[in-house]
């Protein structure tokens, strides 16, 4: 290898250092897009490995300059689709290209003047050595982790130190490669020629196929032509997290918190019994939008995400000609658990990024609604092509309960103690056996957050409206679970399957179908909202769409001609309740926890069962609707009240559903959470 001096000075090093970047920037972004798609199967410019590390700096400096790019930051896409892969990696490249080049422009008059210096370091001026030992060391440092990384994920934790064997030897052949290729690169002009011609390559190829994959169509095939989606309604679903059915004024509740929602009421149709499948978002948004219960999807923990394979409701209505756009405010809702199938936009880093207290104390409702109406302006102003489906996730009703004035006062203007509903899951004041009146005001504060965020809704309303689509649009209003006041000894959600957890809201306004005032008192399941809103449409669900077939008589079913049909029978408004309607035999209602805990319920009876220790409860829910007194023969043989045959039959319902399911028919994979994710889903007292 010849001198610095015989081969241009300074030329060569300084070269090497810049050309070096182009090369570092394509193997980099090449391990962050494979480990990305293996680890969670989303990509984002905010995930790769050195952006990460420039942000984190930032934030040690207390600057927040990435806020105004945080669309682009935070966006999305499903590296299991070969033309948002492709795009994402050319992405990739040029983002991890500008940050190498930015340290090249740095690290440039130090290597320049090394190599000015008499001298050498072995073969190599010491110029050119530091120039390598950026341009090779940073690909081959980022290498060991991505590589091993992956073998980690491939192997398990059974074998940890052979991950970084693995990923160390194939580092070091790479660098040994890489060296025998610098040692036939004489000249500037050859490591030039070298440089461009391998990073030309790798982009064109990249480029080509999103290229490529654009030409042939998105995995969710091309939209029908316009003409085929005219009559189509809207559909707008909004989810109101941790909002408890028997909270709502419509529902009976003495305090007036959810005017919005009551006028959908009276103007639509409401559910009096709607059980979710478990009590934690989660699992429960899943099976809200693809009719699958835990025990289909698999979802059933934090690090377990949906495998594309699976139809959601986004994607059948995508197919029939919707434009469909989700937006989110909440960490469990985030692309990487699957949630972004079938979205044309999905907005999950507006809301819950734009805050650092976005998980307890955070309001997020007046930024969502900006967001949700800054997408619809946009759709109005591209001439409404297409109908729209929105789903809209809420979260400000979720803990701590922090509402801004005057909801925070609303309900309980005369207390004067000193307990707040901050740190709500680790706060020692909230705890079973409190003083009466204190809980009393925290759950005036859980009152007030739900006014709060029922403001926006009808907010949102008056948007429909001056765009003049309020009664072309089905809007569907429920929640992913309930809360716990320490009916049970709990507080939160997530801890147990009573009813106080699983209970949840659903209201359905669509004027040309739904009659006005209705109230459906039969029990349905938080699994049936899709299909029901597919019916309401005039839609068909898509072959794959739901349970398997044949389908049995607990599957998730349409309720629009349960709406429709003898309006006599459940008539009426406001909090004046109804007979089940005729026609349909109620569906048993099934509930999972963590895979740990199961219950079965009927519109009369709750079982549940714990399948660690296989203790078992079952209440009359006609005279104990509060689940107070267990009537489970296990426990009441000494008195002779329970009756074996019951339990029996409930035991061998829950039995033959699980079976029926198998485990999750491999819908579900495991994902790694990064340490951002990791520490808001501690702050919310999920994991430790």
């Amino acid at each position: 290898m010849p001198t610095a001096a015989g081969s241009g000075g300074t030329g060569r090093p300084v070269a090497t250092l810049f050309l070096g970047s182009g090369a570092a920037a394509v193997i980099v972004s090449v391990i962050d897009v494979l480990a990305l798609g293996r680890i969670s199967g989303i990509g984002r410019v905010g995930h790769l490995r050195l952006f990460r590390l420039l942000n984190r700096g930032l934030e040690q400096l207390d600057l927040d300059l990435l806020f105004r790019v945080r669309k682009l930051v935070n966006l999305p896409f499903d590296l299991a689709r070969p033309g948002e892969l492709a795009r994402f990696l050319c992405l990739a490249i040029a983002v991890n290209l500008l940050l190498l080049c930015v340290v090249a422009a740095a690290l440039a008059p130090a290597v320049a003047a090394a190599a000015r210096r008499t001298g050498s370091r072995g073969a190599l001026p010491r110029g050119e050595f530091w120039a390598l030992v950026y341009a090779l060391g940073v690909p081959v440092a980022f290498a060991v982790a991505g590589i091993q990384g992956l073998v980690r994920h491939l192997l398990g934790d059974r074998l940890p130190p052979l991950s970084w064997v693995v990923a160390c030897a194939i580092a070091a052949a790479m660098f040994i490669g890489l060296l025998l290729t610098f040692r036939n690169l004489e000249r500037v002009g050859q490591l030039v020629a070298f440089y461009t011609i391998f990073d030309a390559a790798t982009i064109l190829l990249a480029t080509g196929a999103a290229a490529a994959a654009t030409a042939l169509g998105s995995d969710s095939g091309p939209a029908p032509a316009i003409s085929a989606t005219k009559g189509l309604p809207n559909i707008l679903l909004i989810s109101v997290d941790s909002l408890r059915a028997d909270h709502l004024h419509c529902d009976g509740y003495p305090r007036e918190t959810s005017p919005s929602i009551d006028a959908l009421a009276r103007e639509g149709v409401r559910f009096k019994t709607v059980v979710s499948s478990t009590s934690w978002t989660l699992p429960a948004h899943l099976t809200m939008l693809t009719s699958l219960p835990p025990e289909g999807h698999g979802v059933i923990l934090d690090r377990m995400r949906l495998r594309p394979g699976v139809l959601t409701l986004a994607e059948a209505l995508r197919r029939s000609g919707y434009a469909t756009a989700g937006f989110t405010s909440g960490p469990y809702l985030e692309a990487e658990y699957g949630f972004s199938q079938g979205f044309e936009h999905y907005d999950d880093y507006s809301v819950t990024n734009s805050s650092p207290q976005f998980s307890h104390r955070g309001i997020t409702s007046p930024l969502l609604l900006r967001t949700v109406g800054s997408w619809l302006s946009r759709w109005d102003r591209e001439g409404r092509q297409r109908p729209f489906f929105i789903f809209l996730h809420m979260w400000d009703v979720h803990y701590d309960y922090a509402p801004p004035p005057p909801f925070d006062t609303m309900f309980d203007p005369g207390y004067r103690g000193s307990v707040t509903a901050e740190n709500y899951m680790k706060n020692p004041q909230i705890r079973p056996g409190m003083d009466p009146r204190d809980l009393e005001h925290v759950i005036a504060l859980y009152d007030g957050e739900i006014r709060f965020t029922d403001l926006h809704i009808g907010r949102l309303m008056e948007i429909l409206k001056s765009l003049g689509v309020f009664d072309d649009t089905i809007v569907a209003a429920t929640a992913d679970h309930g809360e716990e006041f320490f009916e049970h000894g709990n507080k939160g959600h997530r801890r147990s399957l009573y009813d106080e957890s699983l209970l949840v809201p659903l209201v359905i306004r669509y004027p040309r179908k739904v009659p006005a005032g209705k109230v459906v008192a039969q029990q349905v399941r938080l699994m049936d909202i899709a299909p029901t809103l597919i019916g309401i449409a005039g839609l068909k669900p898509p072959s794959g769409f739901g349970a398997p077939a044949p389908k049995g008589p607990n599957a998730e079913r349409d309720l629009s001609s349960l709406i429709a049909s003898d309006p006599g029978a459940a008539a009426g408004g406001g909090n004046s309740g109804g007979g089940a309607v005729r026609g349909a035999e109620p569906a048993h209602a099934f509930g999972d926890l963590h895979g740990r805990l199961a219950c079965v319920r009927t519109e009369r009876y709750k079982f549940i069962q714990s399948r660690v220790t296989g203790a078992e409860e079952l209440f009359d829910l006609s005279a104990d609707p509060a689940e107070q007194t267990n009537i489970s023969s296990r426990i009441s043989s000494r008195t002779s009240s329970g009756d074996p045959a019951l339990d029996e039959t409930l035991r061998k319902a829950l039995v033959a559903w699980r079976e029926s399911w198998g485990k999750g028919r491999g819908l579900s994979r495991a994902i790694e959470l990064n340490e951002e994710q990791k520490e808001r889903l501690r702050s919310l007292g999920y994991i430790d």
